[in-house]
C-alpha cells in the first residue's frame, strides 16, 4: 500500500463517499505509550481519525464519538478500542505488529494489509460483517460472546489451502455464510468485479437457467416471426445466439447493479446516507438506465439536505420509467422542499394517478395544494 498523507486520505474519502464538507481528520502520529480516549469533546465534526507510527498506546474512540472512518498505519504493540459510532462502517489497518483492535460498534468493511500479529476483537459475533485481507501473518480473529467462533487466518494458513497465492496481491475475504464463517479469495470478472469462486458458480447456474429460458423463448419467438421477416434459417440461428448473448450481458449488469443497490439499502436504513449515496452511484456506473436506484438517490440526497441533487435524479428517474410511482413522488418531494408549489402539485398528480392510496403521496399533495 501506497504511502498516503492524511489530507490524501481525506480528499479520496470525500470523493469515494461523497462527502462535500465539513470532514476533518485527527491525525494521531509517533506517540509513545499515551493513553487517551476520543469524544465529541476532542474530535472536530465528521472526522477521519488515523492512527500512524504509534508505539505502546492504548486508544479508545468512546461510546458517544461519532467518525466518518477510522485509519490505523504502522502502529506497533498497541491497543485500539472502537466503541463509537464510524458513519462509512469502513476501518483499514495496514503495517502494524502485534496490536489489538477491539471493535463494539458497526463496520461493514474491514481493510487489513501487510502486518503481522494483529487480532480483531469483537465484543459480539454479528458485528463481524467482512474482512478483506492481504499480506497478514499471525492474525486473529475474536469473539468475547462466543469464542467457539474463534480462529486464526492470515499467509501461512491460507497458502495451505490455496498454494501458490502471493502475500503481496491477493486479496481473500471473511465473512458469515450460512451460519458460518468462511473465508475465500476474491477473484476477478472479465469486467474487473470482485467475487469469489462460490459465488461465481451460483450466478454462472443461475445464468445457465436464465439462458435457457431466453433460448427457448428467442427460438419460438424467432421460428414464428422469421419467416414474415425473411429470415433464413441460418439467419434465425444467428438472431438466436445474438440475442442469449446481449441477454447474458444484461442479466450480469443488473446483477451487479443490484448487490450495489442492497449494500445501500441496509446503509439508508440505518440512516448512513453518506455511505448509502456512495453505493447507489457506484450502481449506477454499472447501470446507468436503473430507476431504483435514481429514486434511492434521490430520497438519499433528500436525507442529506441535497435538494437540487434529489430533484435532479428524481428528474431522471422519470426520465428512465415514466410509470415508476417513486420517479413522481421524489420529485414531487424535493419541490414541496423548494416550495415551488405549483410544479410539485403536477408531480405529485402524476404519482397519485400512478398509486392513489399511498398516504406519502396523498399528504404532500395535500401540502401543496394547501400552498397554491
Amino acid at each position: 500500500m501506497s504511502e498516503f498523507t492524511p489530507q490524501d486520505y481525506l480528499n479520496k474519502l470525500k470523493s469515494d463517499m461523497k462527502i462535500s464538507k465539513d470532514v476533518s481528520h485527527e491525525l494521531i502520529i509517533d506517540r509513545d505509550g499515551e493513553t487517551t480516549v476520543f469524544d465529541r469533546s476532542n474530535l472536530g465534526k465528521k472526522p477521519v481519525v488515523y492512527f500512524k507510527q504509534c508505539r505502546g498506546c492504548e486508544f479508545t474512540i468512546g461510546h458517544r464519538a461519532s467518525v466518518v472512518k477510522v485509519l490505523i498505519e504502522d502502529c506497533h504493540d498497541c491497543v485500539i478500542r472502537l466503541d463509537g459510532s464510524i458513519k462509512t462502517n469502513v476501518v483499514e489497518i495496514w503495517k502494524c505488529t502485534n496490536t489489538v483492535v477491539h471493535i463494539n460498534t458497526d463496520v461493514f468493511t474491514l481493510q487489513v494489509d501487510l502486518c503481522d500479529g494483529l487480532t480483531l476483537s469483537f465484543e459480539h459475533k454479528k458485528q463481524l460483517s467482512s474482512i478483506i485481507e492481504a499480506g497478514m501473518r499471525n492474525f486473529a480473529i475474536e469473539f468475547k460472546d462466543s469464542e467457539d467462533f474463534n480462529f486464526h487466518s492470515g499467509f501461512d494458513v491460507l497458502e495451505a489451502k490455496y498454494p501458490g497465492i502471493n502475500d503481496q496481491t491477493d486479496q481473500f475475504i471473511t465473512r458469515w455464510v450460512d451460519k458460518e464463517i468462511l473465508t475465500e479469495e476474491i477473484i476477478r470478472l472479465p469486467n474487473g468485479y470482485p467475487t469469489t469462486e462460490r459465488e461465481k458458480q451460483i450466478f454462472d447456474e443461475q445464468k445457465d437457467k436464465n439462458d435457457a429460458a431466453t433460448l427457448e423463448y428467442l427460438e419460438n419467438f424467432l421460428t414464428t416471426a422469421g419467416p414474415s421477416l425473411g429470415l433464413s434459417e441460418a439467419e434465425l440461428i444467428a438472431k438466436s445466439v445474438e440475442g442469449r448473448a446481449t441477454e447474458q450481458e444484461l442479466v450480469e449488469i443488473q446483477s451487479q447493479a443490484n448487490m450495489k443497490k442492497m449494500r445501500g439499502n441496509k446503509f439508508y436504513s440505518k440512516g448512513n446516507y453518506e455511505q448509502a449515496l456512495a453505493l447507489y452511484s457506484e450502481g449506477l456506473e454499472i447501470d446507468p438506465e436503473n430507476a431504483v436506484l435514481y429514486s434511492n438517490r434521490s430520497a438519499t440526497n433528500y436525507n442529506l439536505g441535497n435538494i437540487e441533487a434529489a430533484l435532479e435524479d428524481a428528474n431522471k428517474c422519470i426520465e428512465v420509467d415514466g410509470d415508476f410511482m417513486k420517479g413522481y413522488l421524489r420529485k414531487g418531494e424535493a419541490l414541496v422542499k423548494l416550495e415551488q408549489w405549483e410544479d410539485a402539485k403536477n408531480a405529485l398528480k402524476e404519482a397519485y394517478d400512478l398509486d392513489p392510496e399511498n398516504e406519502k403521496v396523498n399528504a404532500l399533495l395535500e401540502q401543496a395544494n394547501s400552498n397554491l
